[in-house]
């Protein structure tokens, strides 16, 4: 994407959490378009998806195993899972 900015300062909306993205900054006048300086930036986490099924592994007289695959998109790093239960 490219976008014209008249300002030394503005926000680029849009993107997607968690994500590096490269930005090229060139300065333009009437003659032309400047050399670029490049940085990369990553957005920050957000709360992750919800996962996309709880499945039973198996149970006994006085247990479950319950297994599940990680959300897509994650939207940052997954640091557990919080699991709840009622009888």
């Amino acid at each position: 994407m490219t976008q014209q900015f008249t300002t030394t300062s503005d926000s680029i909306t849009g993107l997607l959490p968690h994500t590096a993205y490269t930005i090229e900054v060139s300065p333009q006048t009437t003659a032309g378009i400047g050399p670029a300086t490049t940085m990369t930036i990553t957005t920050a986490e957000a709360a992750p998806v919800a996962v996309a099924s709880v499945n039973s592994g198996g149970s006994t007289f006085n247990s479950l195993t319950v297994n599940w695959p990680a959300p897509m998109p994650p939207n940052g790093v997954i640091t557990g899972y919080r699991v709840t239960w009622v009888p």
